[in-house]
């Protein structure tokens, strides 16, 4: 049996990828990722070792239509169409995002069984368009069932990285104190200009003189955002891209963007999140990832603007939050509520409905 895996765009639609691949690989499953070219997916999937096919494919921006885009797009279904043709898959499995439609739309022209995974609480537009062809529309979070009626919807979880690293061998790893309170700030696969330029100066407010540390991922290429905004701060230390298994074991409160992918990150590892959704995202779905997520007592919700107003003064949601978690007790019972929305076993399950499904 052999299952042809669409995604790309970000880390939130390709590790879902990558973590069914093991699980399909356990199973004695081959399985290939189908995206686009030059993509992350594509860097992603050779350090996985898994065989890949890279198609022409566009970003569509309903408010300003890119022509360059739309052409690719359609010229990927083509490209897509041959792949799928190629590798003749018993069923293509998408996972949303602009890079996943040529593979989807490939295996419907090709009459492949197809199913989806959707990993946001409002399901997107890719999603929306499929959904109805789909043999299984295995979800990430109970609330997308809302706007999905009708359709085989099975709650699996957000397919994680099951890895789980020693705390103080993880701290050892990024040279931080073993005893420190610590902190996370990750701004999402790419990186984050707002969260690089507002956060170094509000966390040297609020955390000097106390026994804490930060290690704030940048993004590729972004290093010299905050870098030099904390040369002078021992405690306060940052890197392009970390290893995510080892960072979210050592951290205590995290500060994000509001992709299902750190979420489940964070749900796994029972990490405190302060989520700053991504204004730009589609149809703003990373608003109602954090507001779903603030809803269960899992996190809190900061939209960006508030976030610049709190960077100008201490008394704040954010300061506030992550300042109570140096009560260890109050820290023990936020992590346990956390954990209640742990992604554990989601690759098993989604496996599980695909295999199902056909």
């Amino acid at each position: 049996m052999k299952i042809l895996l669409a995604a790309g765009g970000t880390a939130g639609h390709i590790f879902p990828a990558i973590a069914l691949s093991r699980e399909l690989k356990l199973r004695g499953i081959e399985s290939a990722l189908i995206g686009a070219n030059g993509g992350m997916e594509e860097r992603l999937a050779a350090e996985e070792s898994l065989e890949f096919f890279g198609v022409r494919a566009g970003k569509l921006d309903r408010s300003r239509p890119n022509p360059v885009a739309l052409w690719n797009a359609f010229m990927g279904f083509f490209d897509a169409a041959s792949v799928v043709k190629k590798y003749n898959p018993n069923c293509v499995v998408g996972f949303g995002g602009f890079a996943s439609f040529p593979g989807m739309a490939g295996a419907l022209f090709a009459a492949k069984p197809l199913s989806m995974h959707e990993a946001n609480a409002y399901p997107g537009l890719v999603t929306r368009l499929f959904a109805a062809r789909a043999r299984v529309v295995a979800l990430a979070d109970e609330a997308t069932k809302a706007y999905l009626p009708d359709i085989k919807t099975p709650v699996v979880g957000m397919p994680v990285r099951e890895t789980i690293i020693p705390r103080l061998e993880a701290r050892a790893h990024f040279n931080l104190e073993p005893d420190k309170f610590t902190v996370l700030v990750m701004g999402g696969s790419q990186g984050s200009v707002r969260l690089n330029t507002l956060l170094p100066p509000l966390l040297e407010r609020a955390l000097t003189g106390k026994n804490a540390q930060v290690l704030h991922q940048t993004g590729r290429g972004r290093l010299e955002e905050v870098a030099p905004r904390v040369a002078h701060l021992e405690w306060y230390k940052c890197a392009e891209f970390v290893d995510g298994s080892a960072a979210w074991s050592m951290t205590d409160f995290a500060i994000t963007r509001a992709g299902m992918s750190t979420i489940a990150d964070a749900a796994f590892h029972g990490v405190p999140l302060a989520l700053v959704p991504l204004p730009s995202s589609s149809e703003n779905h990373q608003v109602k990832n954090a507001q779903a997520l603030e809803s269960r007592g899992a996190g809190l919700c900061i939209l960006e603007p508030d976030l610049e107003q709190e960077a100008k003064g201490l008394d704040s949601k954010l300061i506030h939050g992550m300042l109570s978690c140096f009560d260890t007790a109050h820290l023990a019972n936020w992590r346990m509520t956390v954990q209640k929305n742990s992604p554990a076993g989601a690759a098993k399950r989604l496996a599980d409905a695909i295999l199902e499904g056909l």
